[in-house]
């Protein structure tokens, strides 16, 4: 900081250009300017002070810059942030999905932010596992069973692996009640249903309650009851669970915030199978793969966007003294997505994403959907690539 005498060297030099001869005088010849009456001792008007003092300048311009000063750090701090900014999103587009396997013919693929989570298995739970030999089990609703083409299949083309398809029309992760019976036997091939017969051994429960469910195809779930039964799942390395939106259609509770165990919840049940599974065959890998983009039809047969659309149970609607609505989910099919996606991460389970990250959206459902919730063959080859590519180059150790 400058001293008194450097800063009147310095308001001399600044004046100097602007004085006469006769004015090279001390600070102290200056009179003083009357602070009440704004006058000299001359008695004449002070409009401004006097040039020879220089104050005057010298202050306004520290004032100046001190104003000036904290603009100019804020346009630099958010100079900085906007080049920070970019340059994470010039690195992300550049380091965007890139799949070993892509899909043939005329496809238009829009790029968007994708939630997949690879998992870094227990190197000890798969160790000697691997190797060439991989075997793979598919389980899910109608993404693995309708049309004219498989995704397990195709996956087993790309990959070479052994693969068991098992899906079952119209399943779900939950239940519709906490206990099977009559009234409920669709429930018999939810994930959590299957999944208990996986860690017991014992298939009798479907086999029994089977002919009296309602979403029962007799051919297609006799072929997938069969393979279940005769599988060896000491050899299989991978469970993908490929479970549609059939528990947004139904309106099952994402979680409940009460029990989180609850199979009538779609986190609870999906998160009691994988452990079921895991007490007999701890070294099976789970990849949890997601809905895709959906609709739900109206009672008049209006189709309205999953995105839009809410199912279960409004809050306004709730009450603590009705147990079978109070703490219930209401949610569009991407709250559903979400709640899988983030219990994969909880979990530590490898996750998908085939709703974000996916040919088909909203804008072109018209073309990749045969119906409110049925996708084409170029919608099933492009997922079946996406799962060809983690079986090839992400399975044990990404």
């Amino acid at each position: 900081m400058k001293s008194d005498s450097d800063k009147n060297k310095t308001i001399t030099d600044i004046n100097s250009a602007d004085l006469d001869s006769d004015m090279n005088k001390t600070l102290t010849d200056v009179n003083s300017p009357d602070p009440v009456n704004n006058t000299t001792a001359d008695g004449e008007d002070d409009v401004m002070v006097s040039e020879s003092t220089g104050d005057a300048p010298y202050d306004a311009k520290r004032q100046r810059l001190m104003v000036l000063l904290p603009l100019l750090g804020l346009v630099g701090i958010i100079a900085i942030l906007i080049i920070v900014f970019g340059l994470k999103f010039g690195l992300w587009a550049c380091s965007s999905r890139e799949y070993h396997y892509e899909a043939t013919g005329d496809i238009d693929v829009e790029i968007s932010d994708s939630q997949d989570y690879y998992v870094a298995f227990d190197k000890e739970l798969v160790a000697g596992r691997d190797d060439d030999d991989t075997y793979i089990l598919f389980l899910g609703d109608d993404i693995l069973t309708y049309g004219e083409t498989s995704i397990a299949e195709q996956v087993a083309d790309n990959t070479g692996a052994t693969v068991y398809n098992c899906g079952f029309s119209g399943s779900s992760y939950a239940r519709d009640a906490e206990k099977l019976s009559l009234d409920t036997c669709d429930d018999v091939f939810s994930f959590i249903s299957i999944a208990t017969c996986i860690m017991t051994g014992d298939y009798t429960m479907l086999d029994y309650y089977k002919t009296y469910a309602n979403i029962y195809e007799a051919e297609e779930f006799d072929k997938s009851l069969d393979t279940l039964e005769h599988i060896d799942f000491n050899d299989i390395d991978i469970i993908f669970l490929c479970y549609g939106t059939n528990d947004y259609l139904r309106g099952h509770n994402t979680k409940n915030i009460y029990n989180p165990s609850s199979q009538e919840a779609t986190t609870g049940a999906l998160t009691l199978g994988m452990e079921a599974i895991h007490t007999k065959y701890p070294h099976i890998r789970f990849v949890v793969v997601s809905p895709t983009y959906g609709f739900y039809t109206s009672e008049d047969g209006t189709k309205i966007s999953g995105d839009l659309y809410y199912t279960g149970i409004p809050a306004d609607e709730q009450s603590p003294d009705n147990l079978e609505t109070w703490g219930r989910s209401y949610e569009s099919l991407a709250g559903y997505v979400s709640a899988i996606n983030d219990i994969a991460i909880r979990d530590n389970v490898t996750y998908l994403d085939c709703y974000y990250d996916n040919i088909l959206h909203a804008e072109n459902s018209d073309k990749y959907m045969d119906d409110a919730i049925h996708v084409t063959d170029e919608v099933r080859e492009y997922m079946a690539n996406k799962l060809s590519d983690y079986i090839k180059f992400r399975l044990y150790f990404t």
